[in-house]
Parts: C-alpha cells; structure tokens; sequence
C-alpha cells in the first residue's frame, strides 16, 4: 500500500504500459493503489475479473485517469464504473497474448521498414 500520492512518473508508466505485459500492469497498479486490501479486487486465471475502488482519495482517481489513456488496456478491459469511483474489468489473457504479438509483429515490420535496405527490387521495372 502506498500512503503518498503517485508521482507524474508512475502515472506516466501507467499510460504507456506495453499491452503485451497486462499482468505487470496490474502488479503495479496494485503496488501504487492506496488501500489496496480495500478498494484492488483480482479474481480469475485465465479471464481475470478486477474491480477498483478509489475510496475517494485523489491519488488512486489519479490512478485511474491515467489507466483511461493506456487505451488498449481500456478498450479491451473495461466494463461498467459508477458514481463513487467504481471499476468494472474483465481481462482476458489469451486476448492480450493475441494482441500483444499483433503488437510486436507490427513494430519489427516498422524496424524492416526504417532500416536500410536495397528497395530498388520492390520497384516495378518500366
């Protein structure tokens, strides 16, 4: 548990976490969450059901906007919040495998692209 607001850093990291690591997302927000035996709920193996409860305390709703940009993790996960700073998720692990090599298909085709290679036979000749 933590008693001190989350720094901009942690925040930071909360945003750009890799989706290819959903559970080491949710091992550190567990570990920056203030209350944490209270308001982090996990249940589940292989589709993991996580309830949030920020108590009201600014930090953790600081927590939770910051969960709202990493928008893969969002867009996937979440399913219901209410008044009073109540998340609903549902994480499914096989999805975010699937996902996360989509993920790392994409940047090594990017590295294929940026490096330098011979594109003359990519060219049509005429």
């Amino acid at each position: 548990m933590s008693d001190e607001y989350p720094t901009s850093e942690q925040l930071d990291r909360v945003e750009k976490w890799p989706v290819s690591d959903v559970t080491g997302l949710i091992e550190y927000v567990r570990g920056i969450w203030w209350m944490p035996d209270w308001g982090f709920m996990l249940k589940g193996k292989r589709v993991l059901y996580l309830q949030l409860h920020t108590g009201g305390w600014s930090g953790n709703e600081d927590i939770m906007e910051s969960l709202t940009h990493n928008y893969i993790f969002w867009s996937l996960c979440w399913r219901k919040h209410t008044a009073g700073g109540h998340y609903w998720f549902r994480i499914n692990l096989h999805q975010f495998q699937v996902v996360g090599a989509a993920v790392k298909a994409q940047r090594r085709l990017q590295e294929i692209r940026d490096t330098n290679y011979d594109k003359s036979c990519l060219k049509g000749k005429k």
